[in-house]
């Protein structure tokens, strides 16, 4: 109604004059305000449309709850981890409440699914490197706009304000009028971050808190979110116990992880958080490898799942997958952990590697020429130029199996004899088919061996 859009705009234009130190008369306000009124009166009256929320995984809180107080207890809405926790800062006057998830020694990371919606006031860019899994893109300056306004503000810090003022009021009115906005409940809880907590997640919580929605800042924004990343991340690998499921290149791995885990095993898929097979030819057509940064986020998330007393079964990968390292101390971990071995006769190798690669016979045939010739130094000129000729000639399974006699199965005996402390497997676990039948007997068996208690939920 055009009564909500004049609250909203009337809010906005007083937020922004003080956060920009811009002039308070009540003339110059009113010229302000109809000047937001525009653009925030029309998406307002939308229909609302359905959207989508991520979800991620349950992240318990690290650290002891301080004892609760009136002050610091927190209103009813906000999510129990934080109520009554040191890390919920109550808002002094008209300020919003605040979630500080690094204080000291207790350390708190929220979670997608307490709240209805997460927004990240950040501009795309900032978004693409990194971000709180499960939260909404909603830039209040896009990369443009940002390095704009702060350019001008090494001249002009004042202009860069005024400026900075209407760019951000005309991508609120986008944001307004965007699916996750216009469906959001009434009472709706949402937590809003940007880098630092300043002006950009200022702005956009300020305005939606005038609409009724209850709202809260993550204090220090992105970059403490970072740092409690980094640290839990540290923490929870240090706390976690490994096995190691080796075998050569298409011994159908990734099936046996998928087994174990539908028997309630936990399982870490470094190749799945990586969007990554992890082989020379592991790329996913389409689907390009998240930052480093969004790796990490995504295995803390996995991990803080987990049981520290249970082990964790992690497919024995390189210290890269792709173009992403593993972190050192999982890496470490994992040189060190027992080994399971999982065999497969060669022709079902053969055909698991065509069922995966399906596209290099299609669709990505320039593409597996290209990729193979990366090989020749080390498998040398005269062994690429017969993989060629066995590609253009279109005889598959010949080409695949020479490959991996010939390349990954010498790869695969090299890197199993650098991991110094093994000399042979823990346990030798040969499968006879790639099927899920063969797979989940498998992992009943890998399971009694390393598992206090084997049998955990099974999915059916």
């Amino acid at each position: 109604s055009l009564s909500l859009s004049l609250s909203l705009s009337l809010s906005l234009s007083l937020s922004l004059s003080r956060s920009l130190s811009l002039p308070q008369s009540k003339m110059w306000r009113r010229g302000l305000t109809l000047t937001l009124l525009l653009p925030l009166a029309a998406p307002l009256r939308q229909a609302p449309q359905q959207w989508l929320r991520q979800r991620l995984r349950r992240l318990p809180a690290i650290g002891e709850a301080a004892p609760p107080s009136a002050a610091a207890a927190g209103p009813d809405w906000v999510p129990d981890d934080f109520r009554g926790r040191v890390g919920l800062l109550p808002p002094k006057g008209n300020a919003l409440w605040k979630l500080n998830i690094d204080a000291g020694a207790e350390v708190l990371l929220p979670r997608a699914e307490d709240w209805d919606v997460v927004f990240d006031a950040r501009s795309p860019g900032e978004y693409d490197i990194d971000h709180m899994p499960g939260a909404i893109s909603a830039p209040v300056l896009t990369d443009e706009e940002r390095a704009e306004v702060g350019t001008l503000y090494q001249a002009d810090p004042f202009a860069a304000k005024l400026r900075g003022a209407g760019l951000v009021a005309n991508n609120l009115a986008g944001i307004f009028s965007s699916d996750a906005v216009q469906r959001l409940p009434h009472g709706a809880k949402i937590l809003v971050y940007c880098y630092r907590g300043g002006e950009r997640s200022n702005s956009l919580a300020h305005t939606l808190s005038r609409v009724g929605w209850r709202v809260c800042l993550l204090e220090g924004g992105y970059k403490s979110y970072r740092s409690v990343v980094r640290r839990l991340l540290e923490e929870r690998i240090a706390a976690t116990s490994v096995v190691c499921i080796a075998g050569r290149t298409g011994s159908a791995k990734g099936l046996l992880l998928e087994a174990l885990e539908s028997r309630g095993a936990q399982v870490l898929d470094l190749e799945g958080c990586a969007h990554h097979r992890g082989s020379a030819l592991g790329a996913v057509p389409g689907v390009p490898q998240p930052t480093q940064k969004f790796f990490e986020t995504r295995l803390l998330h996995v991990l803080a799942d987990f049981d520290p007393a249970r082990p964790v079964y992690v497919e024995a990968e390189s210290a890269r997958v792709g173009g992403l390292t593993v972190p050192g101390a999982l890496f470490g971990k994992m040189k060190a952990a027992p080994v399971v071995e999982v065999t497969l006769p060669t022709a079902e190798r053969v055909s698991w590697i065509r069922r995966g690669y399906r596209h290099f016979e299609t669709t990505h045939v320039d593409e597996l020429l290209s990729q193979v010739d990366k090989c020749t130094a080390s498998a040398g000129k005269a062994t690429v130029q017969g993989w060629k000729e066995l590609i253009q000639a279109g005889r598959w399974d010949e080409f695949v199996e020479r490959m991996l006699v010939e390349h990954y199965d010498p790869a695969y005996h090299r890197s199993f004899k650098s991991w110094a402390h093994v000399s042979a497997p823990t346990l030798r676990m040969p499968v006879a088919q790639a099927t899920k039948a063969c797979m989940h007997d498998a992992a009943g068996g890998i399971m009694a061996r390393f598992e206090a208690n084997p049998n955990h939920r099974e999915e059916p």
